[in-house]
């Protein structure tokens, strides 16, 4: 293959790359944006009807919660593999572009450090507040269901 045209492959394959990055970050906020949606809806309902005597209702809540925060959790961890694996095809692509390469963009040296190969493990602490959230959404909300329903709802006034 022509170096030209071996050039212009892997510039399309980085786009496509960089794309799909930007695309797997906005699904998973959305996604958590859903998810923690949907436990705010529950806590709406948890204080608003009183679960009071109604453990098998009790028990359909906090299973429904459970599943949704595993969901969530579950979303959360492929979102970063995901992540990771594309990260790793853009350092690929950087390589073969000779990024690297000392004297290829840079007279003396290459474009990109040592430091940069290492970006598919960077940022590993991103998930940290989403499983936190969901995490703590899922507990608190599970409380709130099973308070609600062994004391009933608070008395206003």
């Amino acid at each position: 293959m022509p170096d030209k045209d071996k050039y212009s492959s892997l510039h399309e394959a980085y786009k496509k790359h960089s794309a799909e990055l930007a695309s797997l970050e906005d699904r998973h906020n959305k996604s958590l944006l859903l998810i923690l949606g949907l436990f705010g809806a529950g806590t709406t309902a948890a204080s608003t009807v009183s679960l009071e005597g109604e453990p098998w209702a009790a028990g359909c809540f906090t299973l429904i919660v459970f599943c949704i925060g595993c969901v969530g959790l579950h979303l959360t961890h492929e979102a970063d593999d995901l992540r990771k694996a594309v990260r790793d095809l853009l350092v690929r692509c950087e390589l073969a572009m000779q990024f690297y390469t000392p004297d290829a963009f840079v007279k003396g040296k290459p474009l990109y450090d040592d430091a940069e190969r290492e970006y598919p493990t960077k940022g590993g602490t991103l998930t940290i507040p989403s499983y936190v959230a969901i995490a703590f959404a899922t507990v608190l909300l599970i409380f709130l269901i099973w308070y609600n329903c062994c004391h009933g709802l608070p008395k206003k006034g």
